[in-house]
């Protein structure tokens, strides 16, 4: 999991050397640091840092230290990525590269309504309303561990919509049916 690989090439070499007690504050930080300055996503550091919260307090909860130094550290605040959108022209050659495709409606429908992947997989023509020439988005995709789908619920209720489509987007929809 993602856990153990974390814990395997971050986590245990740094703190490989060391007893439990000498884990302190300032080893932690300086390992986040380095950890930063090295180029590692601050993501990959927030979850070091749960990981040897629960961990250390787990020892704390043993009575095998006094207090968790994970306590004292400022892991680095969450930043997300920016978003990159295609141009009108990069837009323009998806679509002509697209053309004849087997795939070709499903990218026109990523691109005119910023639906995700995972809504996108999981439509069904009965989603599709013909006259009033609409979408509504009700499951999504998942996957678990053993590469098998399913499908569930959007996540919040404002994931689940209508979406209104363009005159445009019915008639490749119509010839993809």
């Amino acid at each position: 999991s993602q856990y153990e690989i974390i814990c395997r090439l971050h986590i245990v070499p740094a703190f490989k050397n060391l007893k439990l007690n000498g884990v302190t504050a300032r080893c932690i930080q300086n390992l986040y640091d380095a950890k930063m300055k090295a180029g590692t996503k601050p993501r990959t550091i927030r979850v070091m840092h749960v990981i040897l919260h629960e961990s250390l307090e787990h020892a704390v909860k043993l009575g095998m230290i006094g207090r968790n130094p994970t306590d004292a550290v400022s892991p680095p605040k969450y930043q997300p990525d920016e978003m990159k959108f295609y141009d009108e022209t990069q837009v323009a050659q998806l679509l002509l590269a697209a053309h004849g495709d087997r795939y070709e409606a499903l990218y026109h429908l990523a691109l005119v309504t910023g639906m995700r992947q995972s809504e996108l997989l999981a439509l069904k023509w009965s989603d599709l309303d013909w006259q009033k020439k609409t979408l509504k988005v009700q499951r999504q995709l998942k996957r678990d561990d053993r590469s098998n789908g399913y499908y569930s619920p959007p996540k919040t209720k404002a994931g689940k919509r209508t979406i209104n489509l363009g005159s445009g987007t019915i008639p490749i929809l119509r010839n993809h049916y």
